[in-house]
């Protein structure tokens, strides 16, 4: 029996987090790695690491940069990302990589800012 893409909606409210995603392209996502003890899932370009994040409304969309170059994105509202054993167009599977947790809880967008901030990563202004 063969089993369809799976799309993941972030922006959902799941107790009284949001579900988000960092999603990172190229290798400079191994840095942001290196300290956290988090799961994450390969992706066709780079990574995708599952966030739950306390907030009061859904956080919004933003560019990730690290020295002035584009890196990522952080997709809150209203976004789309490809789910775990999913095929990309190209036959890469989307694949589960364990190291720990499937989430990293943060308690507020401030405290993911300076995390990212630790590694040089940054979001855009708007």
């Amino acid at each position: 029996m063969a089993v369809g893409n799976v799309g993941l909606r972030t922006g959902v409210k799941v107790g009284n987090c949001y579900f988000c995603v960092l999603d990172l392209d190229g290798k400079g996502w191994t840095r942001i790695l290196s300290n956290q003890r988090v799961s994450y899932i390969r992706t066709v370009k780079g990574i995708h690491i599952y966030l739950l994040i306390k907030e009061k409304e859904t956080p919004r969309n933003r560019i990730l940069y690290y020295r002035g170059e584009r890196v990522g994105d952080f997709l809150s509202k209203g976004k789309q990302i490809v789910g775990v054993g999913s095929i990309h167009k190209e036959g890469i599977v989307y694949r589960l990589v364990k190291r720990g947790k499937w989430f990293w809880k943060l308690e507020s967008m401030g405290e993911l800012k300076e995390r990212l901030a630790e590694y040089g990563v940054e979001f855009s202004k708007s």
